[in-house]
């Protein structure tokens, strides 16, 4: 029996879609970790060879249902926590810490998350602290809606097509390095496979020559903030440019 197809979202501070802050606690251990990893009604690209490219969303009430499924009897919530799903070589499938609050607020869903006092999590802390990482999150679409052919708008210059997430199950969420992860894929099933079949096929040779000009596009934008990596247009180029290459790398997988 084939088990439900994981799809990964992307957020944080290079493409506005994301918030990752830490707290301290009474100064006692760890401070806590909160993550808003899904703003609501904001429009994001997804570009890969195996779902295609288009806009999508996510809306209020997606996350409701799963939220209440997930919460235990000593008010946390059993979702998992990793960073970058997972996949880091040094982290690893390690658990970052216990989800203490989760809840769709006006603007976005919220966590937050007791760090464990460990070895991995105090090298994570300089970059928490900092708000260099992204957040993304792990689930499986419910229920949706398409808008195949939108016309041109100020969020969708392009007219791609345009998909909003309604009722979704959430599995995971946590900081990325990077919001483009080759790592976040999963098994399909035919069920969620079904509204993406006809954006799926990018050809590999456009991912190849949009991943060329993203480059082009990050190098100049590097060299007119000389060379500060840090400028929130340089992070926005980069971010651009890696999830074009990343895609152009799939596409040959």
């Amino acid at each position: 029996m084939r088990g439900p197809r994981l799809l990964t979202r992307t957020g944080g501070l290079a493409v506005s879609t994301g918030r990752i802050v830490t707290r301290s606690e009474g100064g006692v251990g760890l401070p806590e970790m909160e993550l808003r990893f899904s703003p609501f009604n904001k429009w994001y690209e997804v570009y890969s060879p195996r779902e295609g490219r288009f806009l999508e969303r996510t809306v209020r009430g997606a996350f409701a249902d799963s939220i209440r499924s997930l919460r235990r009897s000593d008010g946390t919530y059993s979702v998992k926590t990793l960073f970058n799903h997972g996949s880091d070589p040094s982290v690893g499938n390690k658990l970052l810490g216990t989800v203490t609050y989760l809840a769709e607020e006006a603007d976005s869903p919220a966590m937050r998350v007791a760090l464990y006092d460990t070895s991995y999590n105090r090298d994570l802390l300089p970059g928490l602290k900092a708000g260099v990482y992204g957040s993304s999150f792990m689930f499986e679409v419910n229920e949706d809606t398409w808008d195949h052919n939108p016309k041109p708008s100020s969020h969708n210059p392009s007219g791609l097509p345009e998909r909003t997430l309604r009722k979704v199950t959430l599995y995971e969420a946590g900081p990325v390095t990077f919001p483009a992860n080759p790592a976040a894929t999963a098994q399909a099933n035919g069920k969620t496979m079904a509204g993406l079949a006809r954006h799926r096929s990018v050809p590999a040779h456009v991912l190849e020559r949009e991943a060329l000009l993203a480059r082009f596009e990050y190098s100049g934008v590097l060299a007119r903030h000389g060379h500060n990596r840090n400028a929130p247009e340089v992070l926005r180029a980069e971010i651009a440019y890696r999830r074009a290459r990343l895609a152009a790398m799939q596409a040959k997988w």
